[in-house]
């Protein structure tokens, strides 16, 4: 977790066998280093989710949006959280993993829920990468964007 930035914490598929009325999170072992420029900060910050659309199609939800990489980067795997809200309360979650998101290039994606769910007041989409592993750049021999003939999708 990025200084200034967010991240929602969700599991899924995970049974509860009663009624969750609160929920407690407790950090028992913490790593960390200090960060000593602003170029970490300005990746996430062009990490860019924007045009959402919420509609229903035969009992589902659908929220498409374009997501724009902004960065002089390319990466292998960037993972977007989704959450709907109705006023404060978050009613649905979603997440999306993209692959091969190269520098200045843009893609239109969605995600769907297999159920009707009521119109959110809020769209909530962040981007979710780890910037300080070296393991989520693509390494490459050429300049930013897509090479003439070479096709990564």
């Amino acid at each position: 977790l990025m200084p200034g930035s967010e991240k929602y914490l969700f599991a899924f598929s995970q049974e509860a066998g009663l009624n969750i009325s609160q929920v407690n999170l407790v950090i028992e072992d913490i790593s960390w280093y200090r960060v000593r420029n602003d170029d970490n900060l300005k990746i996430l910050s062009s990490l860019v989710a924007e045009d959402e659309f919420f509609e229903r199609q035969n009992q589902s939800t659908i929220v498409g949006f374009t997501i724009k990489n902004m960065t002089p980067y390319d990466f292998w795997a960037t993972g977007w959280q989704v959450v709907l809200y109705q006023g404060q309360n978050p009613i649905a979650v979603n997440y999306l993993t993209t692959n091969n998101f190269l520098s200045l290039s843009e893609r239109e994606v969605q995600v769907t829920w297999f159920n009707d769910l009521p119109t959110p007041s809020k769209i909530d989409i962040i981007a979710d990468i780890d910037i300080l592993s070296d393991e989520v750049f693509m390494k490459r021999d050429f300049g930013p964007g897509q090479p003439k003939g070479l096709d990564f999708r």
